[in-house]
């Protein structure tokens, strides 16, 4: 049997993603398409840029790789895993530069008000503690 017959043929384009795939071919095309319209202001824009495309050809090879339930699946969470980190730290560089000035001081007032007047990293300093802080690093 060869690789034709085993994988169907999609009835619509796209039908062969999952919607895990989905999200992350969104995220990835749509921080790429911002990554080159702000290129000149965000720092790093053009390694953003690689480092994207090389993750779109990595959830390319993952999606006509593996399409069965069970090893898709791994597949899938550990690319996601993977990604991530590189997100985050992704839009820490390039939200300042695609958001206007004003916002950043909105949000801050709003946390103020909030959390009653205090900033909350100071607020919710005394629950720091190393077992927390572990668990949120998972969370996140």
């Amino acid at each position: 049997m060869t690789d034709e017959e085993r994988i169907p043929k999609p009835a619509r384009p796209l039908d062969w993603l999952w919607p895990v795939d989905r999200a992350h071919l969104l995220y990835l095309l749509g921080t790429t398409i911002l990554l080159i319209v702000h290129r000149t202001k965000a720092p790093g824009a053009h390694a953003w840029i690689v480092v994207n495309l090389v993750l779109l050809i990595a959830l390319i090879v993952i999606v006509r790789r593996w399409t069965e339930l069970a090893s898709g699946s791994k597949a899938r969470m550990v690319f996601t895993l993977a990604v991530i980190p590189i997100v985050f730290t992704q839009l820490g560089s390039l939200v300042p530069y695609v958001t206007s000035k004003g916002q950043e001081q909105a949000l801050f007032d709003l946390d103020l008000w909030l959390c009653f007047g205090t900033n909350p990293v100071e607020a919710t300093q005394h629950l720091a503690n190393p077992w927390l802080t572990e668990v949120l690093q998972w969370v996140y």
